[in-house]
């Protein structure tokens, strides 16, 4: 995505990308842009989207820290069938096939499993189904 300088002037984006890499630290930031720069783009405006709606909830001071990952348990009933099935080592097609819903669907369920379980991909994913 091309930004007008004035889209940088005025939301003072290269601000916010120095605070995000001080916060997170190079490696983790280089990470994070990667996972973001193939994000298709309705995929990255519903995570903008929740990540938003979760800080409305937080404190201001907590807003901008790194949380603890959720426990197991938060996740959703689908998230938890979508863990299962990627457990069983189907790609998110064959995912979206058996439970009717379209493959982007069950790309954006991934990205929030592998969010609020705090890991890196879906082997990590599998690895987690296993252990339960």
């Amino acid at each position: 995505m091309h930004l007008t300088p004035i889209t940088l002037t005025l939301t003072d984006y290269e601000g916010h990308l120095s605070t995000a890499r001080s916060q997170l630290g190079a490696e983790a930031f280089a990470a994070a842009w990667a996972e973001g720069a193939v994000m298709p783009l309705e995929q990255a405006i519903e995570y903008a989207l929740n990540e938003q709606e979760a800080a409305g909830n937080a404190s201001p001071k907590s807003a901008h820290t790194k949380q603890p990952p959720a426990p197991p348990n938060a996740l959703t009933r689908r998230e938890r069938e979508i863990a299962d099935l990627v457990g069983e080592g189907l790609s998110n097609r064959e995912i979206s096939v058996r439970l009717g819903i379209s493959e982007r669907t069950v790309e954006g369920h991934v990205s929030k499993i592998l969010r609020k379980l705090d890991l890196r991909s879906r082997t990590r994913i599998a690895a987690w189904v296993a252990r339960r």
